[in-house]
């Protein structure tokens, strides 16, 4: 199930949303951003869903405000400055003619676990 979202705590919130009115709910929900994850969050409090315990929520990307949420967000943290590094060089390849666009893809760094997720259960 995918519920276009956008970066905002809005979008999460309105993604959420539609998730809840599935036929089938989800028991997980995966968010592009923290601040997505944050909406994510808002609508499942405003529903009455328990994160984790019916519903686990984490995040692509990690910011310190993640440990502030509640429940804190789990969040797959990103090689940033790496990432930025590879980009840059690629760019500076393709200007310079000796390549057509940048093939090195970075993993995830780590996968920070907080409360807001529990171990995979049926759907309900």
């Amino acid at each position: 199930l995918i519920s276009e979202a956008g970066y905002t705590l809005e979008g999460g919130a309105r993604a959420t949303e539609a998730m809840l009115a599935a036929r089938r709910r989800p028991t997980a929900i995966l968010a592009a951003t923290v601040i997505s994850g944050s909406g994510a969050l808002k609508a499942l409090h405003a529903a009455g869903v328990r994160v984790p315990q019916d519903m686990s929520v984490m995040s692509i990307h990690d910011l310190p405000i993640a440990e502030m949420l509640q429940p804190p967000l789990t969040a797959l943290r990103l090689p940033l400055q790496e990432m930025g590094e590879v980009a840059a060089n690629g760019l500076i390849d393709m200007l310079d003619g000796k390549a057509r666009g940048v093939s090195r893809v970075l993993p995830p760094e780590t996968l920070v676990v907080r409360s807001s997720t529990a171990p995979p259960r049926a759907r309900a």
